[in-house]
């Protein structure tokens, strides 16, 4: 769906990587895994700093390639946790 990947940012992505794509995507899928892993631990131990640091690349990463609902809910959980860690309600909705 439209919402999910935005084709007007991976199209011209996909081109400039050319051969080199598989290998991006492959690479962003485990790096994608490894973050959500340590958000989810992150927020298990009310690390917030360590949430932050880990939504923040993964926000980055999928702006990069288009995928705009995990740059959105990155984008979200990285301020969420840099504004409120006492307060952790916006962060479980997120997660």
């Amino acid at each position: 769906p439209a919402h999910v990947l935005n084709l007007e940012i991976y199209e011209p992505f996909a081109e400039l990587m050319g051969t080199q794509l598989e290998y991006v995507l492959n690479s962003y899928l485990v790096g994608s895994s490894n973050y959500i892993h340590q958000i989810l631990e992150s927020m298990q131990s009310s690390d917030y700093a360590s949430l932050a640091k880990a939504a923040h690349p993964l926000k980055s990463s999928s702006q990069q390639i288009g995928l705009h609902k995990m740059f959105d809910i990155a984008r979200e959980l990285e301020f969420a946790a840099n504004q409120t860690p006492q307060d952790n309600t916006r962060l479980t909705t997120l997660i």
